[in-house]
């Protein structure tokens, strides 16, 4: 996931409604922000919840200030129902708002987690 992410960072695009994204420099994995993504992954699938509040009342801070992770800038991002990284990949990239977290170039640190099909994305920068 973390070379997928890469590769389309290192390229220009265009976000939808959210607008045009330069290439942006590559994320590095953080075991934290891998921490709360697979929490949230893990939460999603044997729990049901969706969205972006977690089964417990969590939100994407909670959970990243959880795992003591000294945040500036947090960004998450969440599918269901793809089987491949490639496939959530292409979903996240058709969507506006997933799209830009993926490019946003005030993000440099990188989270995934998966359960199943429950894919998270957490996004931060220290």
């Amino acid at each position: 996931m973390l070379e997928l992410v890469n590769e389309a960072r290192a390229v220009g695009r265009s976000c939808g409604s959210a607008g045009w994204f330069a290439a942006a420099d590559p994320l590095a994995l953080e075991p934290r922000l891998n921490a709360a993504a697979q929490w949230y992954s893990d939460d999603m699938h044997v729990n049901g919840a969706w969205g972006h509040v977690g089964s417990d009342g969590s939100t994407l801070r909670d959970r990243v200030d959880r795992t003591g992770y000294p945040w500036r800038a947090l960004g998450e991002n969440i599918a269901k129902g793809q089987s491949a990284p490639e496939s959530v990949m292409a979903a996240w990239l058709g969507s506006s708002g997933h799209c830009a977290n993926i490019m946003r170039p005030q993000f440099t640190e990188l989270g995934v987690g998966r359960a199943g099909v429950s894919w998270t994305q957490v996004f931060g920068r220290r």
